[in-house]
């Protein structure tokens, strides 16, 4: 943020996004749980400036917080087919863990147990998984 503070014109406003809530990491986790029999750790947390916890942080970075500020904004996440054999929706849900799995020579077991949860997380009726996760927008000036 002081980056932004420094390079950003007087008046000047920027817009980012912030994750708010991850359904995608929730289904990547409980996949990982069922297959692992532990609880699976992100790397990261996805939500961790989620809430407004960003706020502080921008005033500290001498940004006044602007007009939809925080708003929180629905985003379906279309990972496409997942299930007979596709791998794109299973490659992008699992990004996180695919490099453990492999370590593991679990990744056949996670699909299968990955397709197996699909339906709760926004399988459609054609197949495709279209996950509902939220972001939210950090719109401030200088």
């Amino acid at each position: 943020l002081s980056e932004i503070s420094r390079v950003l014109k007087p008046g000047g406003t920027c817009i980012a996004t912030i994750w708010e809530e991850v359904n995608m990491c929730d289904l990547c986790m409980k996949t990982m749980e069922e297959v692992t029999g532990e609880p699976f750790q992100m790397p990261f947390d996805p939500v961790a400036w989620a809430g407004g916890r960003m706020d502080p942080l921008i005033a500290d970075a001498g940004l006044t917080l602007a007009s939809g500020h925080n708003s929180l904004v629905p985003f379906d996440f279309n990972l496409g087919v997942a299930r007979g054999g596709e791998d794109l929706s299973f490659k992008l849900g699992m990004i996180m863990a695919l490099p453990k799995l492999a370590q593991m020579g679990k990744v056949e077991e996670a699909k299968a147990t990955y397709e197996k949860h699909a339906k709760a997380f926004g399988l459609n009726e054609k197949g495709e998984l279209v996950i509902a996760q939220d972001y939210r927008l950090l719109v401030f000036k200088k």
